[in-house]
């Protein structure tokens, strides 16, 4: 089969402010090198792929008619295009899961890279042991109580890396939670704010611990876990049951969600045994080494390809 020609519909487009967005970005690259031709939505189109996450469509898509054969990449769970769509892709596990329990369906599993790439870069030291936070802050991620946890461990600093603002935190209520979160912290924490690529590399190779603690839990459809896995970092992350997310082997699982007490508790026991630091390391580089845009590219077109057969 020659060039296909797939229209990609995405809710954001402000990388900056939107992770489905910068996903997209990342992505339509690398179909064209693998032959398949993103464009606008038209009618002379062979596939037609939407990037669903409920927040980039707020009056939703339900009623949508598209002039092609459709499929949804489910950023988060949500069953809006389920019916509509002729094949389904989730990116992590947990939502495969759901998806077959709610539904009956099977979706292809198509994981994410990192969103920031290890880039060859001097490190950026911030002086003693610095904790680092990746990703768009906002209250569902939990820095709160990460905040509170480094402020009780003597010598540790924290540096929050990301912006605020987001699809889903606008402006008035972005400047107001970080000020909320600056009010809480010490001197030992540091807001970077939005970061260029380079520069988020540096402070990730300059950091000795990643803290993910997402009120939810954290899977691998978090891009972020994946970028601070991809710069060797031992990550501790709260538990939403992930099975490629290892107690020990590919991370440190912080349990209960919401609490200081528990990152507290994740975090000595990681600063304290270098062996398990290493092994962290190591093996988490390795969950993601072949997590790449160009073999996610090349699973995009078997599944369009598959469709197309399907007829």
């Amino acid at each position: 089969m020659g060039e296909l020609r797939v229209a990609m519909v995405q809710g954001g487009t402000d990388r900056r402010l939107d992770g489905v967005a910068d996903y997209t970005g990342h992505l339509v690259p690398a179909l064209r090198d693998v032959g398949v031709d993103v464009v606008d939505l038209a009618s002379d189109v062979d596939i037609v792929h939407v990037q669903h996450a409920p927040f980039g469509f707020p009056d939703g898509m339900g009623e949508s008619r598209f002039p092609a054969p459709l499929v949804t990449t489910l950023h988060e769970y949500d069953e809006t295009l389920v019916p509509l769509s002729d094949a389904l892709v989730v990116t992590n596990p947990s939502h495969a899961r759901e998806l077959r329990r709610r539904t009956g369906r099977s979706a292809w599993h198509i994981p994410l890279a990192p969103n920031v790439p290890v880039c060859d870069v001097p490190a950026r030291r911030f002086g003693g042991t610095t904790v680092v936070f990746f990703g768009f802050v906002h209250p569902v991620k939990g820095t709160r109580y990460l905040i509170e946890a480094v402020q009780r461990l003597s010598g540790v600093r924290l540096v929050v890396v990301g912006g605020f603002e987001s699809l889903a935190m606008p402006p008035d209520e972005a400047a107001a939670y970080r000020a909320e979160l600056e009010a809480l912290a010490d001197e030992r924490v540091e807001f970077t704010g939005h970061l260029p690529v380079h520069e988020v590399s540096a402070v990730l190779h300059g950091a000795d611990v990643a803290v993910l603690p997402f009120t939810a839990g954290v899977t691998t459809k978090s891009g972020a876990l994946l970028t601070v896995l991809a710069h060797g970092l031992p990550t501790v992350v709260t538990d939403a049951g992930d099975p490629e997310l290892v107690d020990g082997e590919t991370v440190v699982v912080a349990s209960p969600v919401r609490s200081a007490d528990a990152i507290v508790t994740a975090l000595q026991r990681v600063l304290g045994d270098s062996a398990l630091r290493e092994r962290l390391s190591m093996r988490g580089k390795a969950m993601v080494a072949e997590r790449t845009w160009p073999a996610i590219a090349r699973r995009h077109r078997e599944l369009y390809e598959q469709v197309l057969r399907n007829g």
